[in-house]
């Protein structure tokens, strides 16, 4: 059970969408295109490690999906 549903992630401070994504211990950051580093509570770093598995081979992808709970 649960909500399902798509948000997007994006930078807080400027709106982009275009992101890197860098993990430190548990926590995930995102840096977008304007420099900004920015952390959403509803990612952990296991989360993003588990969905971005090709981001370790160096590619550029267009749509992520992150598998969070509600309570993140």
């Amino acid at each position: 059970t649960g909500f399902q549903g798509q948000v997007p992630v994006e930078c807080r401070e400027c709106g982009a969408r275009e992101l890197a994504f860098t993990a430190v211990d548990s926590d995930a950051y995102l840096v977008c295109s304007g420099g900004h580093t920015t952390r959403d509570t509803r990612l952990t770093a296991a989360v993003m490690r588990a969905a971005v598995p090709q981001a370790a081979a160096g590619n550029t992808l267009d749509e992520v999906v992150f598998h969070v709970s509600a309570d993140n």
